[in-house]
């Protein structure tokens, strides 16, 4: 299965002419988090966001949604947030992409979306390899090698 699935990326990812992801694109969902290491608490580890990662081989786009972080937002309110990034470089299995803009959100005024990495402003930065059949994602900042959340996401 492993085999089947790594040929099947390897002839579908080709980068969009405008270095977006797009055409000839793979889409990975499933959640993100703080990684163990972070000890997240017990709040964080029970509310995990969304995550939707849409690669191709020049680009990738990251949606999350969930709860939103702000106090001031009523307990069960969710919100989401969009985030560009560019591949900069492949080293071995790891692919290493650095944040394009700011992150958008699709509800501004509603806080950001807990333990997602939207809160970037064009500092971000996502590196992905394979595991078994799913994809690691590490969300950081560019230049700084610690992952502040990170995901292994499934084959949509």
């Amino acid at each position: 299965m492993r085999t089947i699935v790594l040929a099947a990326m390897c002839i579908v990812i080709i980068g969009a002419p405008d270095g977006r992801a797009g055409v000839g694109s793979v889409t990975w969902i499933g959640t993100v988090g703080r990684p163990p290491s972070m000890q997240p608490s017990p709040w964080d580890a029970a509310h995990r966001p969304n995550a939707h990662l849409v690669v191709s081989g020049s680009a990738a786009l990251a949606e999350f949604e969930g709860l939103t972080g702000a106090t001031h937002d009523a307990p069960d309110l969710r919100t989401s947030c969009t985030i560009h990034y560019r591949l900069v470089r492949k080293s071995g299995a790891w692919s290493y992409y650095q944040q394009v803009g700011p992150s958008r959100y699709a509800h501004p005024g509603r806080g950001y979306v807990a333990n997602a990495p939207c809160e970037m402003s064009g500092g971000g930065a996502l590196k992905t390899t394979l595991s078994g059949s799913k994809l690691r994602a590490d969300f950081g900042l560019v230049g700084d090698g610690i992952t502040y959340w990170r995901g292994y996401l499934r084959h949509l």
